[in-house]
């Protein structure tokens, strides 16, 4: 019986280990981070869960009505192969696109992450009326 033990405990150690990167996997395909979005008169609160991740290692754009918050926080690139003799934790980048409801005051956004939480604050653009020149013949 004991010579059946170390192909049971490759087994287990192989086959959780494929389910958590391809949990990893599922998770980036499957809208991550996961964030909550508030929204008042004047601006749009966004909070987004990314624990472990530095404020080095995430990207916060605007283009238009689109927020992008992207990471390629990836393996640790220190690790040797050979020193590892276990590996259970994997880390994989994501890019996730929110749509904002209304055009935003992309110079004025501020953003800080705190204890794994990234809040992000969107002012709300001034809206600017613009006399319309009509043309005859």
């Amino acid at each position: 019986m004991f010579w059946v033990e170390p192909f049971i405990n490759e087994f287990f150690d192989k086959g959780f280990n494929l389910v958590n990167r391809n949990l990893a996997r599922i998770l980036q395909d499957n809208e991550y981070p996961p964030i909550n979005i508030y929204m008042s008169e004047n601006d749009i609160l966004v909070l987004a869960e990314v624990p472990g991740i530095n404020p080095d290692e995430i990207d916060v754009s605007v283009n238009g009505d689109i927020l992008t918050l992207c990471s390629n926080c990836g393996e640790n690139k220190n690790e040797k192969p050979e020193e590892i003799q276990r590996k259970e934790i994997y880390s994989s980048g994501f890019s996730r696109k929110i749509k904002l409801p209304f055009i935003v005051d992309s110079e004025k956004i501020e953003a800080e992450i705190s204890r794994g939480i990234l809040k992000i604050v969107i002012p709300r653009a001034e809206e600017k009326s613009k006399k319309i020149q009509i043309k005859g013949s």
